[in-house]
């Protein structure tokens, strides 16, 4: 793969192994000697019942790792370092507001299908959060939350949501 210019400058070259059977995306980041290209799978994730899916990648080099929390302190993931995207987990069709905080103020994340209200999950007080979001979540469809860099600190970092149906 190259990355181009638009005066035909090459910014970076590199050669990636894909799988003939297997759905990539490649983005650019930053790393410490420059830029490089980071792989990731795009594994299919089912959508039984109407189901849909939700997944975190980190590619915000300066950030620290990090947790997706519900707004009810409900966390999602936890220590999403970068470069590193999560597999993706069950979310219900609904309005989500999330949290993404730096990782070590919370426990375990919640392994059930995420849902707006479920009084058996373990809820933690927010505290010292980064960023806050909306997501409105359609049935059969799956979501990739990117956190990028918006500068040099931990903090400065911004959010991308795709959708893949």
């Amino acid at each position: 793969m190259t990355v181009t210019g638009p005066d035909g400058y090459i910014y970076l070259q590199k050669s990636l192994p894909f799988r003939a059977d297997s759905q990539y995306t490649v983005a650019v980041t930053k790393t410490a000697s420059g830029l490089d290209l980071t792989q990731i799978t795009d594994d299919s994730c089912p959508h039984p019942g109407n189901l849909s899916c939700l997944r975190l990648c980190n590619l915000a080099y300066n950030s620290n790792p990090l947790d997706l929390l519900l707004a009810n302190g409900r966390m999602i993931y936890t220590d999403v370092r970068f470069r590193e995207s999560t597999p993706f987990k069950r979310i219900r069709p609904g309005d989500y507001q999330f949290y993404l905080a730096e990782t070590g103020q919370y426990a375990a994340p919640y392994l059930g299908v995420i849902d707006l209200v479920d009084n058996s999950a373990e809820v933690y007080p927010l505290s010292e959060l980064l960023v806050s979001f909306y997501l409105t979540v359609r049935s059969n469809i799956s979501y990739t939350i990117f956190v990028l860099s918006r500068g040099s600190t931990p903090d400065a970092i911004g959010l991308l949501a795709v959708e893949d149906s």
